[in-house]
């Protein structure tokens, strides 16, 4: 792998050219508004939609138990993000520690 400039160059293949220009045009115009549509359209579905009465098994928006089910579901969504991170950190460092590669 050769380095000019701060780029790596792969086997001479030059990404400058009208092909990848108009390819990454597409895939970068395609990513953004290509998501748009089908949004819109599901909005337009949802908007169309009759209301329906709440019923016994209907859970109130506005009561203290759905914001401590809320609050309670991002705090375990946010520590299950973070967890493998946490969690792993101390078994390498225990794993590197017994192999000799960790010195205090």
């Amino acid at each position: 792998m050769e380095v000019h400039d701060g780029w790596v160059v792969h086997a001479g293949l030059n990404s400058n050219t009208v092909y990848y220009n108009v390819l990454l045009a597409l895939a970068m115009w395609l990513g953004r508004f290509g998501v748009v549509l089908p949004v819109i359209a599901l909005a337009g579905v949802l908007a169309t939609k009759r209301r329906v009465a709440a019923g016994p098994g209907t859970l109130a928006t506005g009561t203290p138990l759905f914001g401590g089910l809320l609050v309670g579901f991002v705090i375990i969504l946010g520590a299950l993000t973070f967890f493998p991170a946490l969690a792993l950190a101390p078994i390498l460092e225990n794993l590197r520690l017994t192999a000799g590669h960790l010195y205090h």
